[in-house]
């Protein structure tokens, strides 16, 4: 190729550009010449508002959020490879398909629904009378139930399926004994079921669990569960929940060498009880926060009180009205110091005995 053509080659190209720079010269003076209106102004603003706004096809918003992504990272790969920059990081949307994602709740893939067990444990006090000493000690309580995660809120609905309290100590004037009361777990499976209503807008931890106060009574009734406590048994319905009998819950004394059966007269040390019915009301609140998926833990409201309406002596006799108020009147009243909750979603299924598996 000879130096002569490239010349001419050279030429061709310049003379060329210059016609298009004098081409858009004359284009910009022109569009600079012409005189828009106030209304033209308006209507072309109104036809480009529209046609932002007016979508393109019926895609669902999960699709165009998905493509939106995607075009983030086409556009990402065409700066790297046209213009030699660093590429831009594509726009990740995976959050706002996941929240489009979620369910009813609100709570992404996190499911609450399914069989729980909820733990408690409160601190307890009572105070002392003619045969009983003051004490300390904790009360232990386990409910097994049903959750059903909605747009409502978290409802679960159950029952508490085993209670333990402490042992308590007689003045020397009722023998100076120990006792010790067992509550069957099967007297728990014919009791009325409690619903819990949870406040949990997320489920990201740390965030509010709570649920009001809420009554459930064993062996007894009550016209307003959440009034005050009867001071006496006699003024106290009596229900018999367990189906064995006898009004209210059978409890038991424990048996063992540190132990003694409760006295039934105080002059008699003969005369003691093995079988004592009760009622029994628990009251139980929630205000915690969330510790994982399924799971919360916190500060619990708990109230239980006990009244007797008669018992079995150790010959199978009935207790008469004097005996039972004896100890209607020295079973210990707990005074709840503090207390707190563990909740779990379980994930092999539900029941009492997985209740005390999985929350020892």
């Amino acid at each position: 190729m000879n130096n002569s053509y490239l010349f001419s080659h050279w030429v061709q190209i310049s003379f060329a550009a210059i016609l298009v720079s004098l081409s858009l010269g004359c284009a910009d003076d022109q569009a600079s010449d012409e005189m828009t209106t106030p209304n033209e102004v308006r209507d072309q603003s109104s036809r480009q508002s529209r046609d932002r706004l007016a979508p393109e096809d019926s895609q669902t918003p999960i699709e165009q959020a998905t493509d939106l992504r995607d075009q983030g990272e086409d556009d990402a790969e065409l700066i790297d490879e046209s213009g030699g920059q660093q590429a831009v990081p594509a726009m990740d949307t995976n959050d706002e398909v996941d929240d489009l994602n979620e369910g009813e709740s609100g709570r992404g893939e996190c499911s609450w629904t399914g069989p729980v067990g909820i733990k408690l444990v409160a601190q307890v006090s009572w105070p002392g009378g003619l045969a009983m000493e003051p004490g300390r000690g904790e009360i232990e309580i386990w409910f097994s139930g049903q959750a059903e995660d909605g747009a409502q809120g978290l409802t679960t609905e159950g029952r508490i399926c085993h209670v333990t309290v402490p042992d308590f100590h007689t003045t020397e004037v009722a023998g100076g004994d120990t006792h010790g009361t067992l509550i069957p777990s099967t007297a728990w499976t014919r009791s009325p079921t409690l619903t819990l209503s949870f406040q949990l807008d997320s489920s990201a931890e740390n965030n509010v669990f709570r649920s009001n106060p809420t009554a459930v009574l064993l062996g007894s009734e009550m016209r307003e569960p959440m009034g005050a406590w009867p001071d006496s048994g006699r003024q106290l319905t009596h229900v018999d929940h367990d189906q064995d009998g006898h009004p209210g819950v059978t409890t038991h004394t424990v048996e063992g060498a540190e132990y003694s059966q409760p006295r039934i007269a105080l002059l008699d040390p003969n005369l003691r009880a093995q079988q004592i019915f009760i009622g029994l009301r628990t009251i139980l609140g929630f205000d915690g926060s969330i510790s994982g998926c399924g799971q919360a833990v916190g500060r619990a409201d708990v109230i239980v009180d006990q009244r007797v309406f008669g018992c079995l002596t150790t010959t199978g006799d009935a207790c008469n009205r004097r005996q039972t108020s004896l100890l209607d009147s020295n079973m210990p009243q707990f005074v709840i110091e503090q207390a707190r909750f563990e909740y779990k979603t379980l994930e092999a299924g539900g029941g009492c005995d997985a209740v005390l598996t999985n929350l020892p």
